[in-house]
């Protein structure tokens, strides 16, 4: 039952350093963009 949890809490984790990872990646390509187009 805890490994389960443990497992589910690790999956959390690693989905949240994606999703901060991917908004970075976004961020970026946004201010490129910007760059560009001004």
């Amino acid at each position: 039952m805890t490994q389960v949890r443990e497992a589910s809490h690790i999956q959390k984790k690693e989905f949240k350093r994606f999703n901060l990872a991917h908004g970075k990646v976004q961020g970026i390509a946004r201010q490129k963009v910007l760059l560009l187009s001004g």
